[in-house]
């Protein structure tokens, strides 16, 4: 039986993946400032949907608006992010959202 979930080709060249995938915490953050906004989220998308690149996917989505991410990935991936983030990130983003 096939599986719904085709397998996505990346937004970004596999040059410039493979340099994320080897990239430092440092590096990453300045590789992924090279990504205009929206590539920049259908990648953190991209990559949180592999489960081998789930890391890196919730730090570029670190970087990412919540809108775009929305607009790439749906509410699901915002429900992933937020999973994957654990229950203190919910605590502190309901606390800056009750702030604003």
């Amino acid at each position: 039986m096939a599986s719904h979930k085709a397998k996505q080709p990346s937004p970004i060249s596999n040059s410039l993946l493979g340099r994320i995938f080897r990239a430092s915490p440092e590096g990453l953050a300045v590789l992924v400032k090279s990504v205009p906004p929206e590539t920049r989220a259908m990648l953190a998308v991209y990559c949180l949907r592999n489960e081998r690149l789930k890391s890196i996917g919730l730090a570029i989505a670190a970087t990412c608006k919540r809108r775009d991410l929305l607009c790439q990935g749906g509410s699901a991936i915002l429900d992933l992010i937020q999973k994957l983030r654990g229950p203190e990130s919910a605590k502190a983003e309901n606390s800056a959202h009750s702030a604003a």
